[in-house]
């Protein structure tokens, strides 16, 4: 392996790579932003796995970029996935899974599938979605 290869996927380079591209979300470069954060899920998707919090972290925040450049499908399966991970990590109730729901139903706004939003939405055994749709039917 090169030493540059080396830096670059050196877990203090992936690192930093994740907390620059915030910065570049509030000045709006969001092209920016989305190419660092597209590494960044990379290197966490290859060394840490799919399932591990932080990258499902980056995901989110790579999913809010999307959102931000208008790309609402990417956006959209992103969450999707985040949301899965979550509930799987968390479980259905916790603060951190609620956060995704609403990025989710967010995103669906987005894509303008808010009567659809319910079918997508609610996963079978999801109790918390699944109590709380009944009373807003």
């Amino acid at each position: 392996m090169s030493e540059r290869k080396f830096l670059e996927e050196h877990p203090h380079t992936i690192l930093a790579m994740g907390n620059l591209a915030p910065i570049y979300v509030y000045l709006g470069k969001y092209t920016e932003a989305e190419k660092l954060e597209i590494q960044v899920l990379n290197a966490r998707r290859k060394f840490l796995g799919e399932e591990h919090p932080d990258t499902s972290i980056t995901m989110g925040n790579l999913a809010a970029t999307y959102n931000a450049l208008g790309n609402y499908t990417e956006a959209e399966e992103l969450e999707i996935q985040v949301l899965h991970t979550r509930n799987n990590f968390f479980g259905e109730e916790h603060p951190n899974t609620i956060l995704v729901m609403g990025n989710l139903a967010s995103t669906y706004r987005d894509l303008k599938k808010q009567k659809s939003w319910k079918s997508k939405f609610c996963m079978p055994g999801t109790k918390f979605l699944e109590r709380n749709t009944q009373t807003q039917s």
